[in-house]
């Protein structure tokens, strides 16, 4: 149960750095990138309002904002250590099909979170996959993903028998981000 509880703390913290280098990266990026960024013409909130995500995960989130020239939304809640959330998105074909975990990286992926592991999700766009506790969803030339940042649910999950609470969260987790891309893939 300790290893297990281990394992799930490096999954979200790898998640974690993997955003932050992945945002940084992006910063730094070609002109073409900082065109649409600066283009104006996509706003990531505009995929999924607070409201939705409120209703969505059962918690209330007060605010969903876009910092200047970001292609992420961070929503966030009354309080931080109950639930957080992001939606990242991409506009332009090239980067939203390097959005999409594939081949031995997806398999990788799956293999710290648990799951069956299948990465695939059928149903949702052109192109779906889920590792690392992020939905991550193609439709022509644009993507986005969605991650989800549920401590209570974690910590409910946890407290399950049989040592399946990081399945239970796991699942809990895919089954809101299918919810909340249905929603979104209606604004691309």
């Amino acid at each position: 149960m300790k290893l297990t509880i281990l394992l799930l703390l490096l999954a979200l913290i790898l998640v974690a750095c993997t955003s932050k280098r992945t945002d940084q990266e992006k910063g730094g990026s070609g002109a073409a990138t900082q065109s649409s960024k600066s283009s104006g013409k996509h706003d990531p909130c505009s995929l999924v309002t607070k409201e939705e995500m409120s209703l969505a995960t059962g918690e209330q989130f007060i605010k969903a904002k876009a910092e200047d020239n970001s292609n992420s939304c961070t929503y966030t809640s009354a309080d931080a250590s109950v639930a957080s959330a992001e939606i990242t998105s991409s506009w332009d074909g090239i980067e939203s099909r390097a959005m999409m975990p594939i081949g031995k990286t997806a398999a990788d992926l799956t293999k710290i979170t648990p799951g069956n592991g299948e990465t695939k999700i059928s149903g949702l766009g052109d192109e779906a996959n889920f590792a690392m506790y992020a939905l991550t969803v193609r439709k022509g030339n644009a993507a986005f993903m969605i991650r989800l940042n549920l401590p209570s649910r974690l910590s409910q999950s946890m407290r399950q028998e049989g040592g399946k609470g990081p399945q239970i969260y796991a699942d809990d987790i895919l089954a809101i981000d299918k919810v909340l891309a249905e929603k979104a893939l209606t604004r691309l």
